[in-house]
């Protein structure tokens, strides 16, 4: 079987398909593409990353690509209902309020966009902010805490790379301290090889 990846070098969701890519040892090739750039991402029909390309079949929507991984390598995933349905409800929670709110309007706007030297939008900033502590007492709630972690599901994977660009900025990096499940969860499995591995580079400053 061949794999391609489409994806976005500073891309949270590129990051999260090549942790699950890495964590099922899958051989494919990552090619870059832009989706803010004109031509964007031909391979997706919203112009989004990322997509895998599997002999030719495409599949776009990073949880998607997750399960597909899951299904077809048999890794990332627990055995028994009660936790595939919890770990559907992280992803969910993770694309519907993490990354609008932790990601794009607090990271982005405190982080990334000023490194960049582009300009702010002080009210998603402040939107952001607003979220934080709702969303994060969910999450709180959720995650599993292990004392010796073996394998991360396609929750921890699908989470992780959002929680780590949120606690890149300061105010993340405070808001965190306050949720101490959270907080010890984010500390284990960011020491997983595969999330070393495929963190991305992202500009300096960052």
């Amino acid at each position: 079987m061949s794999l391609t990846l489409f994806g976005f070098r500073w891309s949270v969701y590129t990051w999260i398909a090549r942790w699950a890519l890495f964590e099922a040892n899958a051989d494919y090739q990552l090619v870059e593409r832009d989706p803010f750039s004109p031509g964007g991402c031909p391979e997706h029909p919203f112009n989004r990353v990322p997509v895998l390309d599997r002999d030719g079949r495409r599949i776009f929507e990073t949880r998607a690509i997750t399960a597909f991984v899951e299904d077809r390598c048999g890794a990332l995933g627990p055995s028994n209902d009660d936790d595939r349905a919890l770990i559907e409800q992280t992803i969910s929670i993770a694309d519907n309020y993490v990354y609008p709110n932790l990601v794009r309007k607090v990271f982005e706007n405190e982080v990334f966009l000023p490194a960049l030297g582009q300009a702010v939008d002080p009210m998603a900033l402040e939107e952001g902010i607003d979220a934080i502590d709702r969303v994060l007492s969910a999450l709180d709630g959720l995650v599993v805490v292990s004392a010796e972690p073996t394998q991360p599901t396609r929750a921890d994977i699908h989470l992780a790379p959002m929680i780590d660009y949120f606690v890149r900025s300061q105010t993340g990096t405070q808001a965190i301290q306050e949720y101490e499940a959270l907080n010890q969860w984010f500390d284990e499995i960011s020491k997983f090889q595969g999330f070393i591995s495929t963190r991305p580079g992202l500009p300096k400053g960052i």
